[in-house]
């Protein structure tokens, strides 16, 4: 295989034979094979990621196995526990949990940085509690209901005046 100069040489020697002033295409095939080396040199660096990706989807599959498999030991055990219906959304709270745990962890396996996931999940949360502010208030109060179980259900209960 010819090298670049000579490669480049025989076209602009061919284009000056056709009475063609070839610099910028010489230029343009410069290019081209600088390229074609540049890709030569990366292709490990891209294979290695290519890998990684593949490993992370693995990974995210069977953590979302792991992660529903957890799910289910939740609920069950809510449900021996005689848990009402309106606490078991812990289980639902605990697989985004996991979920957004799994994400981070594959992300930062690919090479994002921890101390940008830890930003990242800080201002999420900042921004979330104050936008949803009085809504959490709400929850917290309705959890606290389901939890504490005042009263039950066909109870009646008489405001004071």
């Amino acid at each position: 295989m010819d090298t670049l100069s000579e490669t480049a040489d025989k076209v602009d020697q061919s284009l000056q034979n056709m009475g063609i002033d070839g610099t910028s295409v010489k230029q343009s095939i410069r290019d081209f094979l600088n390229f074609k080396e540049y890709l030569a040199e990366q292709l490990p660096a891209f294979t290695g990621f290519c890998i990684k990706v593949v490993l992370s989807i693995i990974v995210f599959f069977v953590g979302r196995k792991i992660i529903c498999w957890i799910v289910s030991i939740m609920r069950r055990s809510m449900e021996r526990a005689n848990v009402d219906a309106g606490v078991q959304f812990i289980s639902s709270a605990g697989k985004a949990i996991l979920y957004t745990l799994l994400i981070f962890n594959i992300a930062i396996s690919l090479g994002v940085k921890e101390s940008s996931v830890a930003a990242l999940l800080g201002t999420a949360g900042v921004t979330v509690g104050l936008a949803l502010q009085g809504g959490l208030a709400n929850l917290a109060g309705g959890v606290l209901l389901l939890m504490f179980k005042p009263f039950v259900v066909g109870d009646y209960i008489i405001q004071g005046q």
